[in-house]
């Protein structure tokens, strides 16, 4: 009976030592699938200076709760972005467009955006800066908006872009 109850005690220690490493995994899997991250792209319509990418990094960290963002670099002229929670971004881009920072969400693309997200699309961020800065804008270029977007831009691009005739309305 002696015998016996070591030999079970050493099975039973093997077996515990066995299943400790899959539980640890289980763990860590439920873990880290349950905390989901989301990633974004941010796309610069024109290049800054060191001091104004520690600072638009700086203003989205504080707009999106601590994300955690960083500058990809001059040749891509984007931010990364990663968040636990799901970030808004039209108004984090209207804050850094009252700093002359423009830039745009082109996570999926550079696609046409509607409701409050169209702030935040890629034509919004171009139009606005152009309407700005008319020497950085291509010869011929014209703003292609979808309705979102053009009644998102601020009266004084509206009126540039009615003007000048240089706006179509697309149905993207």
């Amino acid at each position: 009976m002696f015998v016996m109850d070591n030999l079970d005690s050493g099975n039973i220690m093997r077996t515990a030592i066995r299943l400790v490493p899959v539980l640890f995994f289980l763990a860590t899997a439920q873990i880290s699938f349950s905390q989901q991250e989301n990633w974004y792209v941010l796309q610069l319509m024109h290049p800054l200076n060191e001091g104004q990418i520690k600072s638009t990094i700086g203003t989205i960290i504080s707009g999106s709760n601590g994300a955690q963002v960083w500058y990809n670099g001059a040749k891509s002229n984007t931010f990364g972005c990663k968040s636990q929670e799901l970030i808004s971004w039209s108004s984090i881009v209207a804050e850094l467009m009252q700093h002359d920072v423009f830039v745009a969400d082109v996570t999926y693309g550079n696609v046409h955006y509607s409701g409050t997200a169209a702030r935040s699309s890629y034509f919004f961020a171009q139009a606005c800066y152009y309407a700005g800065h008319a020497d950085q804008m291509p010869v011929g270029w014209i703003a292609q908006l979808n309705h979102d977007e053009w009644d998102a831009l601020p009266e004084n691009v509206r009126s540039y872009y009615q003007s000048n005739n240089n706006f179509e309305i697309v149905e993207k």
